[in-house]
């Protein structure tokens, strides 16, 4: 829906990981999109452009391509509450499509910084054609590869 079917905005989705065996990151395991992800609008609209790391903390609840080990703190994003003052910080997790939603604009500014000249729609087909397929018919193009993307920036 708006504002992410609005032209030349980037749709951008949430994948999460899910552990092949419970909080052992690294055992083997699936990419997925998020539970809690928008994956494409109502009356047949397409896909999301692409879909990029979010993370699914609630899984277990939320996700019915997961089955029970998939609390994903793999692609968590690690922040520092700066409110806390020095030496105080607390770590927290965030996860998200607003957290998915920044590895997108960060890549395609590298793919800008690579080649200044390129379009709005440029970026965008460089960005989708070296996504990673992850196997999610709701994946888009695929999971956002930003070393795919460089290489892929003429």
């Amino acid at each position: 829906d708006y504002p992410a079917r609005d032209p030349g905005v980037i749709s951008v989705g949430a994948s999460a990981y899910c552990d092949q065996v419970k909080g052992v990151v690294g055992s083997g395991g699936y990419e997925y999109v998020a539970g809690y992800s928008n994956w494409g609008g109502s009356g047949g609209s397409p896909a999301v452009s692409l879909v990029a790391p979010g993370g699914d903390p609630d899984a277990n609840q939320t996700s019915a391509s997961c089955t029970g080990s998939c609390i994903d703190p793999l692609q968590w994003i690690t922040n520092l509450d700066s409110l806390q003052g020095p030496l105080a910080e607390e770590v927290s997790l965030f996860a998200g499509t607003s957290m998915a939603t920044p590895h997108v604009a960060g890549a395609a500014a590298l793919v800008l910084t690579k080649h200044p000249g390129l379009s709005p729609a440029q970026v965008l087909t460089i960005l989708q054609m070296s996504a990673d397929k992850i196997g999610d018919n709701r994946q888009g193009a695929g999971r956002l590869n930003v070393v795919n993307a460089l290489n892929a920036t003429p």
